[in-house]
């Protein structure tokens, strides 16, 4: 089989190139697979999982916009994550013996009220700007780029307290 970049394969399968979505699937079926073993799925839903996996990489085909720099291949295992997310937590019935930790600490909670919770008790190790990024984040569910308009700074830096808050609260709380 002949070796396509991700980009070739989405050009291709924006021209309606259907053995493109075909390799597309082929070669991230090992991604999914090993993502429902990290998830420790359980044999039952094990098929339901990866149907879900592919569902998530027809959507971020779909979705995909190059014009954010970021690879392709990190923004499917993204969407994959945050569905196999979202799939165990509504399933209350099964014991799919996850831990969250691996995980990026926010991306965890669909329940924003959480994040909320942790951003009251854990006032003080956060700076200003910190929290300021946060709360815009979580609590108001802002944009990067609007939060970076309404605070006058650039995306980075934007991104860059984000992630030095997580790692606090991570640091804190897991």
């Amino acid at each position: 089989m002949c070796q396509y970049n991700d980009n070739e394969l989405l050009y291709l399968i924006y021209e309606k190139e259907d053995a493109a979505l075909e390799v597309i699937f082929d070669k991230y079926k090992p991604m999914i697979l090993r993502r429902i073993k990290e998830f420790k799925v359980v044999y039952c839903n094990y098929d339901d999982f990866y149907q879900e996996g592919l569902l998530m990489l027809k959507k971020a085909v779909e979705t995909f916009d190059s014009s954010y720099n970021k690879t392709f291949n990190r923004y499917f295992d993204l969407i994959l994550q945050r569905r196999f997310i979202r799939l165990v937590q509504n399933e209350k019935d099964y014991n799919y013996n996850i831990t969250l930790k691996d995980y990026e600490f926010f991306e965890c909670f669909e329940d924003t009220s959480t994040v909320k919770t942790l951003m009251d008790i854990d006032c003080g190790s956060l700076s200003r700007f910190e929290r300021q990024v946060f709360e815009k984040l979580y609590k108001e569910n802002k944009e990067i780029s609007k939060i970076s308009d309404e605070l006058g700074c650039n995306v980075e830096c934007i991104y860059n307290a984000s992630a030095r808050a997580k790692k606090k609260l991570r640091k804190k709380y897991l």
